[in-house]
């Protein structure tokens, strides 16, 4: 079956998003199936390429919001590579996510030459620029984008029944999940491989109690609740250390007045980041807004304790107070709290991080995930409605 995949953003620029279609591509690939990616230009990467057996189709684009909204640069060399893309027929295609030019693009070409098509949500919220003017005009914009991508196509999944019932805000009932998922053989064999040690980098001493974060810099991942909850942990339990991981625009602030006790590492390769997590005496990210967060999933299948909030999938992955704990509120009281509270309980945290990663490995995989996108195609090649 040949499927044609759109995602505004692809690997490696880092994010959920991408390794979501990555992820999934692979392992429809790995069931004898053909898969093509396409997605916005990244100079000075090639227009096409193929990588463990995925097509990459790069159209022209403008990157804005220092790369995070590419818009389509539809020029000759746009037609010409749209051309190329669609000599050949598709079986099946999927929209990563609603509201990209992109998206928008893909759902109306699509709809012109009868390809079934599905829209997968990743969020749980409106976009956010941190400035309530320019929120306004993007929370516009996204209903506009919306009301454009249902003309083409009324097929959407969430990956999570958190994106789901955030479809309902737009007026969109969901047909079902495709969740987010993770390869926790992979992931585990990558953190063991790599060379990265937090205790050495950072002259830790083997009883340092080690909290990681890994994620953007931006006050939507609650880093400032985190940052001011951590120096009032630190003040009480000074063998404490605080790595994070990532960049953003809170990240240059911080890394001119670091804390005591806060480590930034910028962006870690991969396999670095997942070495750090692992060797996390727990993994924090108390985000306000989620679909369902990838790092989390992985930090899980790592074993990691997680401290984390009831948003997106999150509640689905995490039983509060068995595998993790589970924030209602994101205030540095409440997160001190759950420091405090993994910090005193060791056996927790061992049985937390075991639980985890059995509900991680068991029920988020993307063999799962990959065989419901198969049984929808099924349903709509034998005449069902997808």
């Amino acid at each position: 079956m040949r499927f044609l995949f759109f995602a505004a953003q692809y690997l490696p620029t880092v994010g959920g998003v991408e390794r979501y279609t990555y992820n999934l591509c692979r392992m429809l690939v790995g069931m004898g199936h053909e898969c093509t990616v396409v997605t916005s230009a990244l100079p000075p990467l090639a227009a096409r390429e193929v990588s463990e057996q995925i097509n990459i189709v790069r159209l022209p684009s403008l990157l804005f919001l220092k790369g995070r909204f590419p818009v389509l640069k539809q020029n000759r060399a746009f037609s010409r590579v749209v051309k190329d893309l669609f000599c050949v027929s598709y079986d099946f295609s999927v929209i990563n996510t609603r509201f990209y030019p992109l998206s928008l693009f893909a759902a109306k070409q699509c709809f012109k030459r009868g390809v079934p098509t599905l829209v997968i949500e990743h969020g749980t919220k409106h976009l956010s620029l941190d400035n309530a003017f320019f929120d306004f005009f993007a929370n516009m914009y996204e209903h506009g984008a919306m009301r454009y991508i249902r003309r083409y196509c009324g097929s959407f999944y969430g990956v999570s029944t958190a994106c789901n019932a955030w479809l309902n805000h737009f007026g969109v009932t969901a047909k079902g999940v495709l969740f987010n998922a993770v390869d926790a053989k992979a992931v585990n064999r990558l953190a063991s491989g790599a060379s990265f040690d937090a205790r050495k980098a950072y002259s830790l001493g083997e009883g340092t109690f080690l909290v990681v974060f890994s994620s953007r810099f931006i006050r939507e991942k609650g880093v400032m609740e985190l940052l001011e909850a951590f120096g009032e942990f630190k003040k009480k339990e000074p063998n404490a250390a605080l790595v994070m991981a990532g960049e953003g625009p809170l990240f240059e602030a911080l890394k001119a007045n670091c804390p005591k006790g806060v480590y930034l590492t910028g962006i870690l390769p991969y396999a670095d980041n997942l070495a750090l997590i692992k060797q996390a005496d727990v993994f924090i990210l108390v985000t306000y807004s989620e679909g369902f967060s990838t790092v989390v999933l992985e930090a899980a299948s790592l074993g990691a304790c997680v401290i984390t909030t009831y948003s997106g999938g999150s509640s689905e992955l995490i039983e509060n107070n068995k595998s993790g704990l589970l924030l209602r509120e994101i205030t540095p009281a409440a997160v001190e709290e759950a420091l405090f509270a993994v910090y005193r309980d060791p056996a927790f945290r061992i049985s937390a991080g075991e639980a985890a990663k059995e509900e991680a490995t068991s029920r988020f995989n993307w063999e799962r995930t990959a065989n419901t996108l198969l049984d929808i195609v099924k349903d709509r090649t034998e005449g069902g409605r997808v």
